[in-house]
């Protein structure tokens, strides 16, 4: 599979926006603590937002993976990598 690389604009913009919801998420967090006294709102959004990091961090890995100068079959070798990484990050 050939590897299409993104633009520096394209990914900062995607990685903006993901920190934004991620920001709205944090924020929720903190609504939580006072809207909701037992704290099953709170728990829920605090994973939500848990799973945002992780989902962002597993990106960042991919994109840093897929701009490696890597001759022959390296796209084959990153695919495999992002696999392994994708298996590790919850």
């Amino acid at each position: 599979m050939k590897i299409m690389p993104i633009t520096t604009e394209r990914r900062n913009q995607r990685v903006t926006a993901r920190l934004r919801r991620i920001q709205g998420q944090i924020a929720a967090i903190e609504r939580s603590l006072v809207e909701d006294p037992d704290g099953a709102i709170l728990l829920q959004r605090v994973a939500a937002a848990r799973g945002a990091m992780s989902s962002l961090m597993t990106y960042l890995i991919e994109d840093k993976l897929r701009a490696l100068p890597l001759a022959g079959d390296g796209d084959d070798v990153i695919e495999v990598m992002i696999e392994i990484v994708h298996g590790y990050m919850p």
